[in-house]
């Protein structure tokens, strides 16, 4: 990672424009709220793209989610459940299993709260304010009886916005584009299937060692092997172990392989019901950025493709904050009060996802006699546990599941018969939050020393990439 130093250009100067245009030049569409005395203005372009003007953090971020609710209650009505596991309630059966997952890799509300508590004050008044403004759409959209058609047709009525939900939708999309993990429990059903139809170790490696690649010589790279300042890698090595591939190997085969294949098609039912619900389930991001020493106006160039396939809505939304720090514009997903993808007055910035394995996955070796207790440096311990209840439209009875962690993190699945747990250990376990820190600092970073120190924050796998007005490029 590093940046490049560049003479004074212009930067994104259509972008720029634009800004200034937003500041009354036409103002197709005007919603002026009073936000506690603050007079915060909701102006809308040709587009439909909302510009929000306020004085202060909580008016603008008050602007911020009573504008976003506007164009995008149903899709922020979807990404909470999605996010906390609550699709099965207005989907039924379709959305169990995606659900049951939800709840065994992620928080519940209390550590949700935990974490959000942990973010500075400033950031704090902006998610409260940003809930307030949606609350405030929602309440004038109940006393005038016209919410969105999608609610009927659900029989539902939207709950009020709470920080949770936004800190839910940021954890599932930081995890969804970042956090990548390496297929081990794949690898290991891989194995022992092998296992099963050849028999013989080293016949059976060779098929493994060619199906699972560890590395990929031929798959480009942001940065080229010669010019990186890290040790370049070897390339070709194949081997890709699951686990611990002699482990694996020593486990008796399991005779619930079918089982476990059925546990696979659940995922995939699981993967085409998000698809239903309008996330993306192929990625292709793209980026690059140019200093001003290589371009014919002397300013550098920044590029941003990310790439969440098409829908109707797009997964992503735009808006321009206008207020304490300047201007910041680009795009966010539904139920996000930060400015993921974009610019400010003095830089420009975008990312595509690392692909880095930030995951691993630990066998635990259960206690004969109870299920619930796993060997750890020398004894067994309780597992922390918790019950679940997945509230299923068309059941009478709620779904009860237990959620079981280690120390390593949840666990995922069970094999009884050889009297292990898998459990998953992820490296941004309880720190997505972290990224707010980092984004939040995008918004109204100056320099690319400051851009630099935020970027420092994020904790899944990403690359980014930034442009200033003074000519600077970056890439981390």
């Amino acid at each position: 990672m590093g940046f490049r130093r560049g003479g004074i250009g212009v930067i994104l100067a259509g972008a720029f424009a634009l800004l200034l245009m937003a500041r009354g030049a036409f103002p197709l569409e005007e919603k002026v709220l009073n936000v506690a005395g603050e007079r915060v203005r909701i102006v809308r372009d040709e587009f439909g793209v909302p510009h929000i003007f306020a004085g202060t953090i909580k008016g603008l971020y008050f602007g911020f989610g009573y504008a976003i609710a506007q164009d995008r209650l149903v899709q922020m009505e979807k990404f909470r459940r999605a996010a906390k596991g609550k699709t099965a309630e207005i989907y039924g059966e379709e959305g169990l299993e995606h659900d049951k997952q939800v709840r065994i890799l992620g928080y519940t509300d209390d550590e949700r709260r935990a974490q959000f508590e942990e973010l500075d004050y400033e950031m704090q008044v902006a998610f409260e304010a940003y809930a307030d403004g949606v609350n405030a759409y929602i309440k004038e959209r109940l006393e005038e009886g016209r919410l969105p058609e999608w609610f009927e047709r659900m029989g539902i009525t939207p709950l009020p916005w709470d920080v949770t939900d936004s800190v839910a939708i940021i954890q599932m999309m930081a995890r969804r584009f970042g956090g990548w993990d390496g297929g081990e429990l794949r690898n290991l059903r891989i194995l022992q299937y092998l296992k099963a139809r050849f028999g013989d170790e080293e016949t059976v490696k060779k098929i493994f060692d060619d199906l699972l690649f560890r590395n990929d010589p031929d798959s480009p790279v942001t940065v080229p092997p010669e010019e990186s300042p890290a040790k370049p890698s070897k390339g070709g090595e194949a081997g890709a172990e699951p686990v611990n591939f002699r482990a694996a190997w020593e486990m008796a085969f399991d005779p619930d392989l079918l089982r476990r294949a059925e546990m696979i098609s659940e995922a995939v039912a699981a993967k085409r019901f998000e698809e239903m619900l309008g996330f993306p389930v192929k990625f292709g991001s793209y980026a690059w950025v140019v200093s001003g020493e290589r371009t014919a106006s002397g300013a550098p160039i920044l590029v941003g493709g990310p790439q969440m396939a098409s829908g109707t809505p797009s997964i992503v939304c735009e808006a321009h904050l206008s207020g304490p720090y300047g201007n910041v514009i680009g795009m966010t997903f539904a139920g996000v009060p930060l400015i993921l993808i974009g610019h400010n007055d003095h830089l420009a910035w975008t990312t595509t996802s690392g692909i880095g394995d930030l995951t691993d996955i630990y066998m635990e070796k259960l206690d004969p006699n109870n299920k619930y207790r796993y060997f750890y440096k020398g004894r067994y311990r309780e597992m922390e546990k918790r019950v679940e209840l997945i509230y299923v439209k068309g059941r009478e009875r709620p779904v009860e599941i237990t959620v079981c962690r280690t120390v390593h993190g949840p666990v995922v699945e069970w094999d009884l018969r050889n009297n292990v747990a898998f459990s998953k250990r992820m490296s941004y376990w309880g720190r997505e939050l972290d990224t707010v820190v980092a984004i939040y600092g995008f918004n109204k970073a100056r320099t690319i020393e400051e851009f630099a120190e935020y970027a420092e924050y994020i904790t899944t796998s990403h690359n980014f990439f930034c442009a200033t007005i003074d000519g600077d490029i970056g890439y981390w």
